[in-house]
């Protein structure tokens, strides 16, 4: 599970231990080559025993090609059934899988990549953490909010990762949506100190979440 991989991160976030620190590994191993390196194939359950007992996790972490691989098969018949029945639109079975499957999984991995290496090398610093994480408008606006990395790292455990005024957290907006469904609980968010944040009020690094409303 990617879960035990980021715990490890946070325990040792910049330090040797860290499995993707830029600062510690340089940029293209933090970035992505970190994935490929065999000490970081195995999930260590033992850092996500509370996330193990959930079945369908650990059904997705045995058969983790199954889903991308169903997706790519949904994309080609997509695109094979509309360059039947619409031989207008020019579309293919190879071409929906370039186009629907290939360059977004590209373009989500990057994304996603770049919250590891750029996070932590540029954007700016809202709260004094023991880190380098940073928030980069540019990357939350990649992957809908996650980008405001030096928030995240200050409220670790915080679904809510835009807390500034202008710092617009999409995936925060939809497990608020999964709560009001019923299908969330228990969220946890900054107190309200932070959201008007002062670098000269930083309360300690103990502060405890409020749960959200």
């Amino acid at each position: 599970m990617v879960g035990a991989h980021h715990r490890q991160h946070h325990r040792y976030t910049d330090r040797p231990g860290d499995p993707h620190s830029p600062l510690v590994d340089g940029f293209w191993y933090s970035h992505a080559l970190w994935i490929f390196d065999p000490d970081n194939a195995e999930t260590d359950m033992g850092r996500v025993q509370d996330l193990a007992r959930f079945p369908e996790l650990r059904l997705l972490e045995r058969f983790e090609y199954v889903v991308p691989a169903a997706f790519a098969l949904a994309a080609f018949a997509l695109g094979a059934v509309l360059g039947h029945v619409a031989p207008g639109l020019h579309t293919s079975g190879l071409q929906m899988v370039a186009w629907g499957f290939v360059v977004p999984t590209i373009v989500l991995y990057h994304s996603t990549f770049a919250v590891n290496s750029l996070a932590h090398r540029f954007g700016r610093r809202r709260f004094e953490t023991p880190d380098a994480s940073r928030n980069n408008w540019l990357i939350a606006a990649l992957v809908l909010g996650e980008g405001w990395h030096n928030n995240h790292h200050r409220f670790p455990n915080s679904a809510r990762q835009g807390i500034g005024r202008f710092e617009l957290d999409p995936t925060w907006w939809g497990i608020r949506a999964l709560a009001a469904c019923g299908l969330a609980s228990g969220l946890r968010c900054p107190p309200a100190w932070a959201m008007e944040h002062k670098p000269a009020s930083v309360p300690p690094l103990g502060d405890r979440l409020e749960r959200a409303n």
